[in-house]
């Protein structure tokens, strides 16, 4: 009888630990997401080197701190510091290695369709103890963002450069991939749909090679929140190409002198479009 009593407790203390140890929260590698039209957004807490998976489209990866100069909890400093994220992007072919910061902006970028906004990065610091890079984490809210479609360029002359918007819109980068004009655009906002465009003016500098006038439009909508927003907006230049083959028989490539919305010319503001 002893022993059977005996042998019940060992029983009943191994299924225990089995319970214990199967309760335990875990940490798979990846972290699948599922954001429908209907689903406003959704939060994701990621640890160093860890993905989450949006959609089975978007990857996410928290590539770690580039640096944290956040104020620690048990100290009173002057200004709160800032902490800056390192999250790198992918969407089929198209990549990006971005920041995202607690303190300074920007705090959440447009990606392929979606908005990342750096929600928490912890833990928080304290004087005492130093954060080793694998022990940072980072909450993410991940929800849909402005369309990501791919607009074509508009064709306008002189007398109608009234359908250029005027808001302002700060232009980070510029590149030319084949008929592909795509910038990097910051602006405030995050209330209201940004409508952002790209004119090309028909009248052209016949030199050699040709230039074109080409200018960005950016209508705010009247949008009053304070949010910086960064994001990409691709513009075909097609329909540019063909108008200067017809109109000027152009076979081979123009110049582009890109302009930002106030009429001021970019920081690089040639490039050349090749046929």
């Amino acid at each position: 009888m002893k022993f059977s009593k005996l042998l019940l407790v060992i029983v009943i203390v191994i299924t225990a630990a089995a319970c214990s140890r199967n309760s335990e929260p875990t940490s798979p590698e990846n972290q699948e997401l599922t954001l429908n039209k209907e689903t406003d957004s959704a939060t994701v807490f990621l640890q160093y080197n860890q993905k989450a998976i949006v959609n089975g489209e978007l990857t996410i990866q928290f590539e770690g701190v580039a640096g944290d100069s956040r104020c620690p909890e048990d100290v009173n400093c002057v200004w709160a510091g800032d902490g800056e994220v390192k999250l790198n992007l992918l969407k089929e072919s198209d990549s990006k290695e971005i920041s995202l910061h607690t303190t300074l902006d920007p705090k959440l970028y447009d990606f392929a369709g979606y908005r990342i906004v750096l929600k928490i990065l912890s833990p928080y610091p304290k004087s005492t103890e130093t954060i080793k890079p694998e022990d940072y984490g980072v909450e993410l809210v991940i929800k849909h963002a402005d369309s990501d479609t791919t607009k074509a360029v508009l064709l306008i002359d002189d007398e109608n450069d009234s359908s250029v918007k005027h808001d302002l819109l700060n232009v980070n980068k510029v590149q030319l991939e084949k008929d592909l004009l795509i910038f990097e655009v910051s602006y405030s906002g995050g209330c209201e749909t940004h409508d952002i465009d790209l004119f090309a003016y028909k009248s052209i500098q016949k030199s050699n090679p040709a230039q074109v006038t080409v200018m960005l439009s950016h209508d705010a909508n009247k949008d009053a929140c304070e949010a910086v927003i960064t994001k990409e907006v691709k513009f075909n230049l097609s329909l540019l190409k063909d108008y200067l083959k017809k109109t000027y028989n152009i076979q081979d490539k123009a110049v582009l002198l890109l302009f930002d919305p106030s009429g001021k010319p970019l920081r690089n503001p040639v490039v050349e479009y090749n046929f």
